[in-house]
Formats: C-alpha cells, sequence, structure tokens
C-alpha cells in the first residue's frame, strides 16, 4: 500500500470520529492477563501477573480487559466445539455467561472504550452486543471472513481483518447502531445506513496482516505482518498517523498477537521458535520501537495471548 493511499485511509478515520467520544486505554501500566495450556484447549487457564508475580485466575482463554481495568472477557471450553463468552470482575468475582457458545472465541472480540458494549466474531462476520451478552446485532454480511475485530479508542471505529476471498488485510468498520451490507467480492466495500463505506488500511497480497491493536491515543495500529515469501519468520508492524507502515521487529519463528501497554510506550506479544529444541510459546515485552526484547514467561507450559491492563 503506498503513503498516499494510507494516509488518506486514515485521514477518512478521523473524519468518521464522534465529537464527544470518550478515550480507551490511556494510563499508568497494570496487571497483565495471559493464557497456560499444555496443548489441549480443554485445559486453557488464565494466569495474571502483578508486579513479577503471576497467580492462576480462572479457566479460560484470550482474555481482554476492560478500559478501566476492573473486568475481563474471555471464553471458556465447555466442550470440543463450545466456546462460549464469559465476563468476570477482576478479581475474579461477578462471572457470568454473556453468549450461548456457538461463538468462535480463536476468531476475536473487544471492548468499547465506556464498557458498555462488546464487538465479536462470530464465524465469518462481526457483532455488537451490550455487556450482558443482550441485544446483539450484525454488523457485517457477505463473502470472506471478518474476524479479530478490535475497537478505536474514541470509540468510532473498529477494525479488522479480512480473510479469503482476499488474501488478508485490515480494514477499519465505522461504529453503527443498524445493519451494515457487505457487497464484497475481491475489493471489500462495507456501506452502513448512513453510507459510510469501509476504508482498507492494507492491500497487500504478498503480506498477512492480522489481528489489529489501536494504540491508546488511537493514532496507530499494531498489527502481524508476515510475508507470504518467507513464512517462517514473524514480524509486527506499527501503522502511523503520517501515512507510513513499517515492521518494528522480526524473528524466525511464529508471532501472534501483539498489542499495546496502557501508556503506549511497550509491546506484548506472543513468540513461538518452532524449532526441534524449543516450541514451547512464550511471552514477550519490548519497546514500542522494537528494542529491549525481554521474555517475560518460561516454562514447559504454552504462554499466549496476554493482555496488558491499566493500573
Amino acid at each position: 500500500m503506498t503513503k498516499k493511499t494510507l494516509l488518506t485511509a486514515l485521514l477518512c478515520v478521523a473524519a468518521l470520529a464522534v465529537p464527544h467520544a470518550r478515550a480507551g486505554f490511556p494510563g499508568a501500566n497494570g496487571p497483565i492477563v495471559f493464557v497456560r495450556t499444555d496443548g489441549d484447549g480443554e485445559r486453557a487457564r488464565l494466569y495474571v501477573r502483578r508486579n513479577g508475580t503471576t497467580a492462576f485466575l480462572t479457566k479460560g482463554t484470550y482474555p481482554k480487559w476492560s478500559s478501566d481495568g476492573r473486568w475481563l472477557l474471555f471464553a471458556r471450553h465447555l466442550r470440543q466445539t463450545n466456546l462460549p463468552l464469559f465476563r468476570m470482575r477482576a478479581d475474579g468475582t461477578q462471572m457470568k455467561q454473556i453468549t450461548d457458545g456457538s461463538f468462535g472465541a480463536h476468531y476475536g472480540f473487544d471492548w468499547s472504550s465506556d464498557g458498555q458494549r462488546i464487538v465479536y466474531s462470530n464465524g465469518s462476520q462481526i457483532f455488537i452486543m451490550n455487556a450482558d451478552g443482550s441485544n446483539a446485532k450484525q454488523l457485517t454480511t457477505g463473502r470472506g471472513c471478518k474476524q479479530e475485530p478490535a475497537w478505536s479508542p474514541d470509540g468510532s471505529t473498529i477494525a479488522y481483518t479480512s480473510f479469503p476471498p482476499r488474501q488478508g488485510g485490515i480494514f477499519l468498520l465505522p461504529t453503527c447502531t443498524g445493519g451494515i451490507t457487505d457487497t464484497s467480492n475481491l475489493d471489500i466495500s462495507v456501506i452502513d445506513q448512513k453510507g459510510t463505506s469501509v476504508v482498507a488500511l492494507t492491500d497487500s497480497p504478498d503480506i498477512q496482516e492480522t489481528t489489529p491493536d489501536w494504540s491508546p491515543d488511537g493514532s496507530r495500529i499494531l498489527m502481524t505482518c508476515r510475508s507470504t515469501a518467507r513464512l517462517k519468520r514473524g514480524r509486527i508492524c506499527v501503522l502511523g498517523s503520517q501515512g507510513t507502515g513499517r515492521v518494528i521487529f522480526e524473528r524466525r519463528g511464529r508471532i501472534t498477537s501483539p498489542v499495546w501497554s496502557p501508556d503506549g510506550r511497550r509491546i506484548l506479544f506472543t513468540f513461538k521458535p518452532e524449532t526441534e529444541e524449543d516450541n514451547d510459546a512464550e511471552v514477550f515485552v519490548m519497546r514500542r520501537d522494537g528494542t529491549r526484547v525481554r521474555q517475560l514467561t518460561d516454562n514447559a507450559s504454552e504462554d499466549f495471548a496476554a493482555d496488558w491492563g491499566p493500573r
């Protein structure tokens, strides 16, 4: 994607902003929650790391902090093909199942910045519901898969990953209360009831852009960006407000789920070497420019899908 095209896209996003929308996660860095499993999905457990100490929290997978750090959203394996969503207080109390279990949790979900709504992908489409699981509405339809939605800090826009019929790319879906009609084929076009089109942020057939995550100030989007010509090397990229996209970290192995810290200065991610000597996924942290990489977890279990909560 050219610099000019990306700059135009991000300017379009700014034009969609809600004037009085509240900011999302900016603040001091707090606890880190992550998944630990022995490889059997039914045994996935959530652990929380506070002040260098790691403790078991509950059974579950793919956790997401609310913007105030008071709530956790996660999925839990009840049966082999049953992955309902749950929410609970950060201390493990007031747990409640909020979906019926037909949901594919690994396709992604996220909180709105005010904590009142949840965006999620069910199968190949994106939905929005209230935080208690009520009033679910489908936002997308049509061909291809829309997954891994991420809500912008100002609440105006949802970034998501698009899979075949495209190779993959990141798009922006304006927030609305009504349905959105997707008439896409090879070129995705999504229009809401007000006539607002989705903006394509990436369109690179040789790059697999996935798992978008907004910076706390909403000016940048973090993502994985593996090259199809070098599938054995993981990469993390950042799209900036000046129309630039750049690789900030690359390593041989598999990199997944990069997320910003609440203060926007650091990045969490999962790295799996995928070698005969070392095949365990672990959680790492680095500076936002890709330097000072440090491993946070180190054990025989798989540690992944970390999320950084505010203090």
